[in-house]
């Protein structure tokens, strides 16, 4: 079975397969304008899943000067509303607040700034082999990982 379920307010599509242990898949979301928006989303979140749940996701970062300097100008040239992308260390307090078994890897430092999917492929490559292994993890653009809902 399939559908929207509302979970407080927020209208969630979910669909159940098979047997097994449930999990829940995220993608993005946390970032906003509002700062309010990531703690009211991982509530949802939280109580969609059922106990023991698995929470499998993935999340943009606010990453280091080169993404934050490239993103002002692309939100420049598009004339779009700036956004505000989670620092590692909100996500780490916002997961850690909500769930348990929590495991938070990152992962990207150059791949999002080719202009081409080769580039932005040779980069992710370059970015895997040394650069993802020497920066800072708060020089990471993404984060993604598992956490679990409490029993």
């Amino acid at each position: 079975t399939s559908g929207m379920a509302p979970v407080n307010d927020i209208k969630m599509y979910y669909a159940e397969y098979g047997e097994g242990e449930p999990m829940l898949f995220i993608h993005g979301g946390l970032g906003s304008a509002d700062p309010a928006l990531p703690e009211a989303a991982l509530d949802a979140i939280r109580d969609a899943l059922r106990p023991g749940g698995l929470l499998l996701w993935a999340e943009n970062l606010r990453g280091s000067w080169l993404h934050r300097g490239a993103r002002a100008v692309a939100y420049r040239i598009r004339r779009a509303r700036t956004w505000q992308y989670l620092r590692l260390a909100r996500l780490r307090e916002l997961l850690g607040d909500r769930f348990a078994d929590v495991d938070l890897r990152v992962g990207g430092v150059f791949a999002v700034l080719g202009t081409s999917e080769p580039a932005r492929d040779r980069l992710a490559r370059a970015d895997q082999a040394l650069w993802d292994r020497i920066v800072p993890a708060s020089w990471h653009y993404m984060a993604y990982g598992t956490a679990r809902r409490p029993s």
